[in-house]
């Protein structure tokens, strides 16, 4: 599948670079102001991306709104699966 927009494209020593790599996760609130509780969220990541810091987090539902989170929220991010 194409992701519109992408700069990461593949190349003859990375074929894989650009593609989605996706991972179930929940997260959490860490200043529960508001009785805020958690969400179930994906991360998502291209691979061969240089963000070393920053994920991308989504969701069926505006977790802004839904955990009252503004830029610099900190939060908890409990991700699933074994790295391999």
């Amino acid at each position: 599948m194409l992701i519109r927009g992408n700069t990461l494209p593949p190349t003859q020593e990375q074929p894989e670079r650009g593609r989605g790599q996706i991972w179930r996760a929940r997260i959490y609130p860490l200043s529960r102001k508001g009785g805020a509780g958690s969400c179930s969220c994906f991360v998502f990541r291209r691979i061969g991306s240089t963000l070393s810091q920053d994920l991308e987090v989504v969701a069926g539902v505006k977790l802004r709104d839904v955990l009252d989170l503004k830029t610099g929220s900190p939060v908890r991010l409990d991700i699933d699966g074994a790295w391999l």
